[in-house]
């Protein structure tokens, strides 16, 4: 996937970046600047932008790029891990409970084990489920075919 930004977009970052960086644009990416006055990038560049960028930078290079959202590595969440969540799909139970807008504890992930949000028991059924955790909240997912609705990892 490529990203395109404008010339003078280039020139923003170029403008805030370190020395090191200004080198790598104004040999790397200003020659490739096309006659539409664009510049096409891959996701591993804009990668390397931010993974480079100090706090600082970052403001900018999200203006131009946008958030940028690692891929979710899904045989790395377990208990324990930091994850944003969306309310869709097959739910158990606890919708409403937590505030979607902020993280929760992975409790249990794809797992037979869960904690009934209701009565705060711990149960086991032959369905795999997600269990999730907030501010001593819990809202659990059906898990058998998607987690979809875990949206972005925060701490594995």
């Amino acid at each position: 996937m490529e990203t395109v930004i404008t010339a003078q977009e280039l020139l923003e970052i170029h403008k805030i970046a370190c020395i090191e960086w200004k080198r790598t644009i104004r040999l790397c990416y200003l020659p490739r600047i096309n006659e539409d006055q664009t510049v096409h990038f891959s996701q591993d560049e804009i990668n390397d932008m931010f993974n480079a960028a100090t706090a600082l930078q970052k403001p900018v290079l999200k203006k131009i790029f946008g958030k940028q959202v690692n891929p979710i590595e899904w045989d790395r969440i377990k208990t324990g891990s930091k994850v944003m969540i969306q309310c869709i799909g097959e739910y158990y139970s606890g919708l409403g409970h937590i505030d979607a807008s902020r993280p929760v504890d992975v409790v249990f992930y794809r797992n037979q084990n869960f904690i009934d949000p209701s009565f705060l028991k711990f149960l086991k059924e032959d369905v795999l489920s997600c269990t999730f955790h907030q501010d001593s909240k819990y809202i659990v997912f059906k898990a058998h075919e998607t987690t979809d609705y875990i949206t972005e990892v925060i701490e594995y």
